[in-house]
Formats: C-alpha cells, structure tokens, sequence
C-alpha cells in the first residue's frame, strides 16, 4: 500500500491553521522542530509526537473527525515538506554571494594603520 501524500497547504495557510489552534510555538518554530525530528538519528521520531509536544496542555479539541483529520493532514503536508529535502532534492546552487564574499574577505585583511603608514612614509618622503 502507498504512503498517502499529503499535500502542502503553504506557509500562511499553515500560520493561520497553528493560530486557529491556538499553538504556543510560532510558525518558523513549528517548522524547526520538524525538521529537528527528520534529521535526527533518534528512531522514535515521529510526526505525531512532535505535533502533540506542540501544545503543553494537550492538542486542541475538534467538533468532529473531519476537523481532527483536516488539522493533522495540514501538518502532515508540512513535515513532509520539510521532509523532502532529506532525499538529496535540495541541490547546491551557484552562490551568488562569492564575489561579494571575496571582497569581504579582501576588505577584512584591510589593515588602516599599514596603509595610514605608508602614507605617511610617502608624505615625509616628499
């Protein structure tokens, strides 16, 4: 049997959901502590653990189990976007930073007193 994909619902919808809910941990905290789970080496991890340690008190109630289904699919579809990026999908990039990263590396072996020396050794040479 297939595992069944969840779909990602995107980060504002996600914010929304944790808020209707009443989550005590914000959006990019949840996010974290997701990925904390799927990168560790632990083998107990597990999604449902971590969603339930989101709420001290307990999970949220639910009128009905459409509603407990909706809310823990939507956070399914967010560990499992966290998740895909375990497999090798996030490829490096060219960075686009390197020449400014080269510069910065020139302008921190700038020294102000060897080139305040130099100009005062060509100013009294004068």
């Amino acid at each position: 049997m297939p595992k069944p994909k969840f779909p990602y619902a995107g980060d504002a919808a996600l914010k929304g959901l944790l808020q209707r809910y009443r989550c005590p941990a914000p959006f990019h905290v949840v996010r974290m502590r997701f990925w904390g789970e799927i990168v560790s080496p632990s083998l107990q991890a597990s999604p449902i653990k971590t969603i339930e340690s989101l709420w001290p008190n307990g999970l949220p109630n639910f009128e009905d189990g459409k509603e407990a289904n909706a809310f823990f699919q939507a956070l399914m579809g967010l560990w499992n976007n966290v998740a895909r990026f375990q497999d090798g999908s996030l490829r490096n990039r060219p960075d686009p930073t390197k020449k400014t990263r080269q510069f910065g590396a020139a302008a921190a072996s700038y020294s102000p007193r060897r080139s305040r020396r130099s100009n005062i050794a060509e100013s009294s040479k004068r």
